[in-house]
């Protein structure tokens, strides 16, 4: 039981941070017009999905 806890504490951290990164990459796509960073948002949205999937 308290390993299925931890488990899903640790991913909502990697999920939040994963979600800080993202708003630095919009931030930045913003700032620059580069879609490269477009790209890589979406690269980490899909890790953020797949981390939300398996809860």
């Amino acid at each position: 039981m308290a390993e299925a806890q931890t488990k899903v504490a640790r991913r909502l951290r990697a999920a939040n941070g994963l979600l800080a990164l993202r708003a630095a990459l919009v931030g930045a796509e913003v700032m620059t017009g580069n879609p490269a960073y477009r790209s890589a948002g979406r690269a980490v949205q899909w890790a953020i999905d797949r981390l939300q999937d398996t809860e």
